[in-house]
């Protein structure tokens, strides 16, 4: 009898030791992926608290100074101008610019309307997210009318801002009287 068949022998503690190792694989793969898992479900929270955020309280007062250069651009009613902010919305940044914007709009691009009515409307693109979409607000010195804010183009349940030199508008949300949260989604 070879010392391997012994009971309790060499065989039978490697076995043994074979197991201990597939054991202490597994729990090390498990405690991994639990780790995997929870780093991703914080990331995916972050991330939804970043989009979720209401950031219209923070960036109002320089907004209302983005409009009020616009409101000394001196618009003649029918007009539409554009004009550009530094992307982080500094007011002190508010210029001219070239023209209409070409296929990319970038954060920062402010389109301004003086309506044939004298109301002003203003476009204020704060967040280019690709073909995720453009992100702002729309300022509206009156109340919209129906032919500009109402159903979308496509038939859709959402409700839409339409102004001349610019993109539909869906309406994420209504701030107050003047001001609108907007989104103009590429998807």
């Amino acid at each position: 009898m070879s010392p391997a068949d012994v009971p309790g022998g060499p065989a039978v503690e490697l076995a043994g030791d074979q197991r201990k190792q597939r054991k202490r694989r597994l729990v090390a793969a498990a405690i991994g992926c639990s780790s995997l898992l929870v780093v991703l479900g914080g990331g995916l929270l972050l991330i939804y608290l970043w989009l979720a955020h209401d950031a219209f309280p923070e960036k109002r007062a320089d907004l209302e100074k983005i409009v009020a250069a616009v409101q000394a651009a001196g618009l003649k009613p029918g007009e539409t101008r554009y004009f550009r902010v530094s992307p982080d919305l500094k007011p002190s940044s508010f210029q001219p610019d070239a023209g209409a914007p070409a296929m990319t709009i970038l954060a920062g691009q402010v389109v301004a309307n003086a309506l044939s009515d004298g109301r002003l409307a203003v476009v204020i693109i704060t967040d280019d997210r690709g073909h995720a979409g453009l992100h702002g607000y729309v300022y509206a010195s009156a109340p919209l009318t129906a032919a500009e804010i109402g159903p979308d183009t496509w038939g859709g349940k959402e409700t839409s801002i339409k102004l001349p030199g610019t993109h539909e508008w869906w309406v994420d949300r209504k701030i107050d009287d003047r001001w609108y949260e907007v989104s103009h989604n590429l998807q």
